[in-house]
Formats: C-alpha cells, sequence, structure tokens
C-alpha cells in the first residue's frame, strides 16, 4: 500500500492548498503532501513535501491521524503544521498546477471529495 503525508497549513484563517495536474479520482484540489522517502520519518517528509509543491516553509506540530483514503485507497497520514514564511508558488508544474491559501467559502466549493474530519476539526470548520 502507498503510504503519504499531508501537510495541514493554516494561514490567516485560510488553508494552504494545491489543484494537481492530474485528477486523482474525483480529487483536484487537495492539500500539499506526498509519498515518504527512505530513511526519512513523516514529519520530515510532510515539510519537505510542503516545501517543494508550494514554496511555503513550515514546522510540523504534531500528527493529528491517518486513514485510508475513500477515493484513492492511499494510507494517508495528516499534520498539522505551521507557517513559517513563503508565497505560494507552483515549484513543479508537472505535478502542480496552482497553490493558493483558500478561505472555508473556497474549500467548500472547490472541494467535492470526503474530507478527513481532523482537517475541519483544525480549522475550525
Amino acid at each position: 500500500m502507498i503510504e503519504v503525508v499531508v501537510g495541514i497549513v493554516k494561514k490567516d484563517e485560510r488553508l494552504l492548498m494545491v489543484k494537481r495536474t492530474k485528477k486523482e479520482g474525483d480529487l483536484v484540489w487537495t492539500l500539499p503532501g506526498g509519498k515518504i522517502e527512505e530513511n526519512e520519518t513523516g514529519k520530515q517528509a510532510c515539510a519537505r513535501e510542503v516545501k517543494e509543491e508550494t514554496g511555503i516553509t513550515i514546522s510540523v506540530i504534531s500528527e493529528i491521524g491517518g486513514r485510508i483514503h475513500p477515493d484513492t485507497n492511499v494510507r494517508i497520514t495528516y499534520f498539522l503544521c505551521k507557517y513559517i514564511e513563503g508565497e505560494t508558488k507552483v515549484i513543479d508544474s508537472e505535478e502542480i498546477k496552482e497553490v493558493a491559501f483558500k478561505t472555508k467559502e473556497e474549500f467548500k466549493r472547490d472541494v467535492t471529495t470526503d474530507v478527513f474530519p481532523g482537517v475541519l476539526m483544525v480549522m475550525n470548520w
């Protein structure tokens, strides 16, 4: 089974999200993250993936849970992260089409798949 990490990065009541170039099931807009590399912890993978996908530097605060994603059948571990610095930008245009901090309303409009409850809890949504 594929194992990935996901970063939940909040800034000014907005949530950091990426729009992938390729859909994964019904997933278009999603949270930044990716596969854990050899000899890397989940926290290290999360910080690296967020930086690689968004240009944003974060620190990982804590793990908030995990699940098997209902659309992609991937094991996901979610991490609460603290925004440190950086402006959103597309680093890898083959993988990512757009990067943005989304408001609650934008999130509800753009995310059409099942959302891990921990994400909504962290955002107080």
